[in-house]
């Protein structure tokens, strides 16, 4: 029972709220006389949720010798020699 919660409260969190959000921009500036301003809010808004989707979904190709350089003086390792982040 507590997985189908778990799974129910991921659904809601991560599509509900957002086709929520985007259809209040939507229906709040076209009731209010402005449908131009609704459409272009809506598209901006699904933009930056494809944009925010993608970033997670590339995370990793991200990942730069700066961001490794970091990762590594936090560890505490002292690296004697030069390196480079190959691809495959």
């Amino acid at each position: 029972m507590d997985v189908y919660f778990l799974i129910g409260l991921l659904i809601l969190v991560f599509i509900g709220i957002p086709v929520g959000f985007g259809l209040l921009l939507y229906f709040i500036p076209e009731k209010l006389g402005y449908p131009k301003v609704a459409k272009y809010l809506t598209i901006a808004f699904c933009l930056f949720d494809l944009l925010i989707g993608l970033f997670f979904a590339f995370v990793d190709r991200f990942f730069t010798n700066e961001d490794a350089n970091k990762l590594i003086k936090e560890q505490g390792f002292k690296l004697k020699d030069e390196f480079t982040i190959q691809k495959k």
